[in-house]
């Protein structure tokens, strides 16, 4: 059962694509396209299900498959949202390859600060986070790849979550041409206390 804390998401509409970098290395800042997330479809793949809303992604973790491709439509999910959901989180926890979970071409989801995440094997990519993205017990084998970091955000993950990784993420300063963090690949069997 979710958590009744949990905001109901913002739906806002944007003609901004997170759009899928060639892979390049000679790219100054975002995301080259060079490193993906293990045991996850390709960034590409085609998707499983298109969703319109944060409680409809919640419902379709309760059913998903391996290797399910969710697209989400423009949303922002809102400050203080903790993805804890036990008949998804359990769903999730059989699969054997994680459900991709990406904006649609043309969309943008941006994630307000304190996005806690408990749900397991899924790989979040292409976000915008506007604050804070915590991987909270209960995420393991969970991946954040391709993600834009804006002003002062940031990536968590508590010592109690394992297989965990972070894949080009980063905070691009487009004043300067230059990344201001990136985490080009990141992954441990266990993660120390942030």
């Amino acid at each position: 059962k979710e958590e009744a804390a949990t905001p109901a998401p913002t739906e806002v509409t944007s003609t901004v694509a997170p759009t899928d970098p060639p892979a390049t290395t000679s790219q100054k800042y975002g995301p080259n396209g060079i490193a993906w997330a293990s045991n996850t479809p390709d960034a590409n793949a085609a998707p499983t299900k298109v969703l319109s809303s944060y409680a409809e992604l919640i419902t379709a973790f309760r059913t998903a498959n391996a290797g399910d491709v969710f697209h989400l439509k423009s949303m922002t999910i809102p400050a203080n949202t903790r993805l804890n959901d036990a008949a998804a989180n359990a769903r999730l926890a059989t699969l054997g390859t994680n459900v991709l979970v990406r904006p649609a071409p043309g969309e943008r989801v941006i994630v307000g600060s304190g996005f806690k995440v408990s749900a397991p094997r899924v790989t979040w990519a292409y976000l915008q986070v506007e604050g804070s993205f915590h991987f909270e017990s209960g995420a393991h084998r969970a991946r954040l790849a391709r993600t834009k970091l804006v002003g002062a955000s940031s990536i968590h993950a508590t010592n109690n979550v394992s297989d965990i990784e972070f894949v080009e993420v980063v905070a691009p300063d487009r004043a300067v041409g230059a990344d201001r963090a990136n985490v080009g690949a990141y992954q441990s069997p266990n993660v120390p206390q942030n």
